[in-house]
């Protein structure tokens, strides 16, 4: 029975040490109902360094911690580029 305690007491300190929690992606954002785009499409903009958009269904639409949403053609007048890895 001791050893079932020392065995789960390691665990969960690792688990305080490494910070788990860090790792963590952030709250994925979903598009305000009034973004329309008619005949284009709605993408996130990553508002910091390097500034990419990402496309519905990409790994960081909405997962940025800086960013917004925009139509395509805005996004690409304002200088942005699309994600070159499809990520």
């Amino acid at each position: 029975m001791f050893w079932r305690t020392m065995f789960a007491g390691t665990f969960l300190a690792l688990g305080f040490l490494t910070g788990v929690g860090t790792y963590a992606q952030p709250p994925a954002h979903t598009p305000p109902p009034d973004t329309v785009c008619p005949g284009d499409k709605v993408v996130w903009v990553n508002t910091t360094f390097p500034r990419v958009y990402y496309y519905r269904g990409e790994r960081y639409f909405g997962n940025t911690l800086q960013g917004k949403f925009a139509c395509e053609k805005a996004a690409l007048g304002e200088g942005d580029r699309p994600t070159r890895n499809g990520q």
